[in-house]
């Protein structure tokens, strides 16, 4: 998952604060921004709307094959990668602990603690707004690692990993 903040070059490139956000990639270039689109998840996306050239690049942007653009606010939207959805799947943890998994076109459906735990594998996204810290540990028991990704307001996203295994070095 990615915020990007996409800008022709006649306008200005973003500040993380600008938008509420722990990290933005500035982007002027629509062949980058795809390639950026097509390997994430959710992509949320910032853009000047009162400048021509970059609502043009929008307008380029709604036709990418596989993906859902959801306008979120008047100067940015997010575009979700149906078919990185169905594989790896995003699931969100809501501030009073209930579970739930993504539905095709972005839609959660509300789903047990097991199935959460059974249903989560390498590759997913997971949303958390509220306390994070034991839901973190209950998923690392399973083997897996938990890496911070973005922040966006008071949601936390973290990618699935497999844990990065090594070896002591051998003695001679």
């Amino acid at each position: 998952m990615d915020y990007i903040h996409f800008h022709c070059k006649n306008c200005n490139s973003a500040t993380p604060e600008m938008y509420n956000a722990q990290t933005i990639s500035n982007i002027t270039c629509i062949e980058e921004l795809k390639k950026i689109i097509n390997s994430n998840l959710i992509t949320y996306i910032g853009y000047n709307c009162h400048c021509k050239n970059c609502n043009k690049i929008k307008s380029k942007l709604i036709n990418i094959d596989n993906c859902e653009i959801i306008n979120y606010y008047i100067n940015g939207f997010r575009i979700y990668n149906n078919k990185l959805m169905e594989e790896y799947e995003l699931f969100r943890i809501s501030h009073d602990k209930h579970y739930y998994r993504s539905t095709k076109y972005h839609f959660y459906s509300e789903i047990s603690e097991k199935e959460f735990f059974d249903s989560i594998k390498v590759g997913s996204l997971l949303k958390i707004i509220g306390p994070k810290n034991i839901i973190i540990d209950k998923i690392k028991e399973k083997f897996y690692q938990v890496n911070l990704i973005q922040i966006i307001d008071i949601s936390h996203y973290y990618l699935i990993e497999r844990p990065t295994l090594t070896k002591p070095a051998k003695k001679k």
